[in-house]
């Protein structure tokens, strides 16, 4: 890639070197190594010929990529699925063999016309550089039996309390289906759901209860979380055969200026937190990629007076790697972690006044070279959140008080965090893409905090 295509990449948001990209897949954490694959078109920047791409990282920040390595068959374009490691050594393969569950979307290209979605087998036994494809038990070489025409996103899990490995699946409309198996050869069905406003994409994971008054402690509580595409999530319990929904289903992401960015989040199979990445529907800048990954964020939650709610933190490895810097910018991105001290107006520096400035109750400016690039404020009565890059201003609404901040600005690529994780934001700014950051200033009432 030339210097000049390469300007256009965020530093620690991953993004192929060519192409389209969307959904997450087969996240998976064996030996230090965090495998990272992903929905790619290796020919154009729009969506089409499904592959799954390949990255690799051990630090959550920095990727590798690795190029394609499930293509697409008679069966259909690769669509979405996710990975686990062997652990128990079944299928004939050994316990550090890597297993992938796929969706081959039939009736998708010319050669799979005629064919429903199925989901499907693979397996790498050289660490998921290279993927096999393994036929399952079913005739076709399916590992589940088709339900719906369009069925797909299949994710497993081991549920050690009952003794088998989970299957969950998006069936059609808001209709998902869970499926037990102690071999990963039979599957048996055990429950059709339908979740309010779900589509596609689900994960089901179990997740501490953080105490909202002990600064942060585990309580010893645990809850399941269903988890949907658009970032519905449903709180209730799981006994290895059924999800029970026990509150109304909540919404992990804030609506930015046009769009809420995050979509098709999936966890990593293999760490002990739960760590969440979500592919951010960015724009193309520059003709090269469209789409990229999220930070990972680490999944607790809170209970209060309204329930369960979500809480979402960037990891203490990302943290870490930025308090080690001198200025909290890391290749020419930046990270901020913040409290609001005085809930007052404050007075802004001359050279920032604009039409805002009287009401606002703090702002963030990143610089580069003195330059303002985005000036970042919070309207006092409001408690809208404006973004100001030159004469251009756009805003969205909170909904709540921002008591605290956790921050990451990556070129053009904003991830707010607010109000102790239990507030996310992502927004793209794509005219800012080529601007590395140098500097960030900040009004005197938001102080750094631990």
């Amino acid at each position: 890639m030339t210097e000049k295509n390469n300007m256009y990449k965020p530093s620690l948001h991953f993004t192929p070197s060519y192409g389209w990209m969307n959904d997450p897949n087969g996240l998976v954490y064996h030996d230090g190594i965090y495998e990272l694959y992903y929905q790619h078109n290796p020919r154009g920047i729009d969506w089409n010929c499904m592959t799954w791409g390949h990255a690799r990282g051990t630090d959550l920040l920095h990727w590798e990529d690795l190029g394609d390595v499930l293509e697409p068959d008679e069966n259909g374009l690769m669509f979405s699925g996710c990975a686990i490691r062997n652990d128990r050594g079944l299928l004939g393969l050994p316990e550090d063999a890597l297993l992938f569950f796929y969706t081959a979307a039939g009736h998708s290209s010319r050669e799979s016309k005629g064919k429903p979605y199925t989901i499907r087998l693979a397996y790498s036994t050289d660490g998921g550089n290279t993927l096999i494809k393994k036929d399952g038990k079913l005739a076709n070489g399916e590992v589940i039996e088709t339900l719906a025409a369009e069925n797909r996103d299949p994710k497993v899990f081991w549920h050690e309390e009952s003794g088998a490995y989970i299957l969950v699946l998006w069936i059609e409309n808001n209709d998902f289906g869970i499926w037990r198996s102690e071999d990963l050869e039979k599957f048996t069905m055990t429950q059709r759901v339908t979740l309010e406003s779900g589509y596609e994409c689900p994960d089901l994971f179990r997740l501490p209860v953080i105490s909202a008054k002990e600064g942060g402690r585990e309580t010893g509580e645990e809850k399941w979380v269903f988890w949907t595409a658009h970032g519905y999530y449903y709180v209730g319990s799981f006994d290895g055969y059924e999800f029970h929904q026990e509150q109304e289903r909540r919404c992990a992401s804030q609506m930015g200026p046009d769009v809420v960015l995050p979509y098709a989040a999936q966890i990593f199979s293999g760490p002990e937190k739960v760590l969440s990445v979500s592919w951010l529907r960015t724009k193309c800048v520059g003709g090269r990629t469209t789409g990229m990954m999220s930070i990972p964020k680490e999944f607790s939650l809170i209970r209060n007076k309204d329930g369960y709610i979500l809480r979402q933190n960037f990891p203490s490895a990302v943290m870490e790697a930025f308090a080690q810097t001198e200025n909290g910018i890391l290749d020419g991105a930046c990270c901020l972690k913040l409290c609001n001290q005085n809930p007052l107006p404050f007075v802004p520096e001359p050279e920032t006044m604009g039409m805002h400035d009287e009401d606002m109750e703090w702002e963030i400016r990143f610089l580069s070279k003195e330059t303002c690039l985005l000036k970042l404020e919070c309207q006092r009565d409001t408690k809208k959140l404006f973004f100001t890059r030159g004469i251009v201003t756009d805003s969205c609404e909170t909904g709540c008080e921002l008591e605290n901040l956790e921050l990451i600005y990556d070129h053009g690529i904003l991830e707010l965090l607010g109000n102790n994780g239990t507030f996310y934001l992502a927004v793209d700014f794509p005219e800012l893409r080529a601007e590395a950051v140098d500097k960030m200033k900040m009004s005197e009432n938001l102080k750094e905090w631990t």
